[in-house]
């Protein structure tokens, strides 16, 4: 439907409006989809960080936190926050520390 302009009608177009171009939607798709990945950020971070997450499991049994944790800390951190606008997704959980 790409005449006149006008690429989506009423049902397709977010936030009450009635008409977008094909432009328009994609860069709200594009900023939605940024959204949605720092809030996953934001919640994987919770988990990591909160009372019953890997950095309290190594502090608990007196155990180091690895380097690829504190990188995966600090990846999350700068997507949870908006520092890092490259990232499509999030980074790969590093292995488990032993003793944990």
């Amino acid at each position: 439907m790409w005449t006149n302009g006008i690429d989506f009608v009423f049902g397709d177009c977010p936030f009450g409006w009635t008409e977008a171009t094909q432009e328009q939607m994609y860069t709200y798709n594009i900023n939605r989809s940024k959204i949605i990945l720092q809030q996953s950020a934001q919640q994987e971070l919770d988990k990591v960080t909160g009372p019953r997450g890997t950095i309290i499991r190594c502090v608990t049994a007196g155990v180091a936190i690895p380097t690829s944790w504190t990188t995966y800390i600090v990846s999350l951190r700068n997507i949870a926050n908006g520092t890092d606008t490259t990232s499509t997704d999030l980074p790969v959980v590093p292995t488990y520390p032993e003793g944990t």
